[in-house]
């Protein structure tokens, strides 16, 4: 194993961090950005003068489904570990991978992933992937399928055993 990731394995709050930072991004902020607003409350004109005039013909807390709350931009010289649906090679045309939580091995690095593809039933199962330092990722395969829709893959290991806590049901709510 690399000094290096030996070295992150021995600062437990950043598996912490990590986990936090997935739910943030994951579940968090995308129910902020669909949750209506009242715009009359919401004065961004001392922010963005282009925002200041009317805009649109929608009225106070209306969407069109149209817009973004950030553009895209790539950066060249990134070096961006990203996992795609285009690695998953085992459930059909995926729509998208998501819920993303990393457990460090004693050589390589572990990440489970729900995989979702809208045409299968169930529609999402849990998937693996390896690697051995964190930017380079190698599909393993879907590790856990209950017929059931499964989502956010909980992982931690407690004395010496590992654990897996997915949440099951999807967007109908039912319990973990």
């Amino acid at each position: 194993m690399s000094d290096r990731l030996e070295a992150l394995r021995r600062v437990p709050f950043l598996l912490t961090a990590a986990r936090s930072a997935g739910k943030v991004v994951n579940h968090t902020l995308p129910d902020l950005l669909r949750s209506e607003v009242d715009a009359a409350a919401l004065d961004r004109s001392a922010v963005d003068p282009a925002l200041a005039g009317p805009a649109t013909s929608l009225g106070p807390g209306e969407r069109d489904g149209t817009e973004l709350p950030l553009t895209p931009t790539e950066i060249a010289a990134a070096r961006n570990p990203a996992f795609t649906a285009e690695d998953v090679t085992d459930f059909g045309a995926v729509d998208f991978v998501a819920d993303p939580f990393m457990l460090p091995g004693p050589d390589r690095w572990h990440l489970f992933f729900e995989v979702c593809n809208y045409a299968r039933d169930p529609d999402a199962v849990i998937g693996h992937a390896t690697s051995p330092d964190g930017l380079r990722w190698e599909y393993d395969r879907a590790v856990l399928n209950t017929g059931e829709h499964l989502s956010f893959p909980y992982v931690f290991e407690w004395e010496g055993t590992r654990y897996m806590v997915p949440e099951e049901g999807g967007a109908d709510g039912r319990a973990v």
